[in-house]
């Protein structure tokens, strides 16, 4: 037997009290889910924000089926920012120019800049 996805409930988003915002486009995310017996990250895209959570879509990996639910903020990471560095086969006729995601060592920094990202509500 197939084990079901576990996502938010609406009582626990209080839906009545608070409203989502929805993202002018889907942001790249990753993010965990769990099952019963187990949590997997996944990536997905962040469409959602009401306050305290995130709506996401993505597929689930158990049943590759395209998929929408609620995860707890702190549950999502925004997905590295994709930059490009020069090698030193970039010399060369057909070097390739590697994509390297940017992180940050600096746990609160890193936090701040995810809560800004996914939220869209920035400290100065």
């Amino acid at each position: 037997m197939r084990e079901e996805l576990i996502m938010l409930t609406a009582a626990e988003l209080d839906v009545e009290n608070v409203r989502p915002v929805d993202f002018p486009e889907p942001r790249r995310v990753y993010a965990w889910i769990r099952y019963p017996s187990k949590a997997l990250r996944i990536q997905a895209h962040a469409i959602e924000y009401p306050k305290t959570a995130v709506k996401i879509r993505f597929f689930e990996p158990l049943t590759l089926i395209q998929r929408e639910g609620r995860v707890w903020l702190n549950a999502v990471t925004p997905a590295p920012t994709m930059v490009r560095t020069k090698t030193p086969d970039d010399s060369r006729k057909g070097g390739n120019i590697p994509l390297i995601g940017r992180h940050d060592g600096r746990l609160a920094e890193v936090r701040a800049a995810a809560n800004c990202f996914i939220t869209g509500v920035c400290d100065s």
